[in-house]
């Protein structure tokens, strides 16, 4: 993602959209509602929020992601505070645009019947390896 992110989005030579499919349980869900919140107050650290939880995921399916590593992880982020409460808020309340945002990726899974992640598509063409970087450089031509 570093390599991407500094070739072609930080370029500005491709848009993408980065979709929370949220099918993991409720931590997965929780996460997917603080992206939302930060992307949509926050999005130049969108990026950034992403790969902290990523970093902080563990190799077991149990409950780890709390709303306190949540936030901790909104503290580091080079923003201000009142960004930070906003972010906070937004994410823990029921119905606000960063849930329905998280529901309405839980759709579009659902319709493109994903079932790992990450799933790539580049041009609603699917990525076969999303860890191959010459792959993302071929469909990005």
């Amino acid at each position: 993602m570093p390599k991407l992110k500094k070739e072609y989005i930080d370029s500005g030579k491709v848009k993408y959209t980065y979709v929370n499919m949220a099918f993991l349980g409720e931590d997965s869900i929780k996460g997917s509602r603080a992206g939302h919140a930060v992307k949509d107050i926050a999005p130049n650290q969108f990026l950034e929020f992403q790969k902290m939880i990523f970093d902080n995921q563990p190799n077991h399916e149990n409950t780890w992601l709390t709303e306190s590593l949540i936030d901790k992880q909104i503290d580091k982020l080079d923003i201000t505070d009142e960004k930070a409460l906003k972010i906070k808020k937004e994410y823990r309340t029921k119905n606000s645009q960063s849930w329905k945002n998280a529901k309405e990726d839980q759709k579009e899974s659902k319709k493109k019947r994903i079932q790992e992640a990450p799933t790539v598509y580049i041009n609603d063409k699917k990525i076969k390896n999303p860890y191959d970087y010459q792959e993302y450089k071929e469909h990005l031509r």
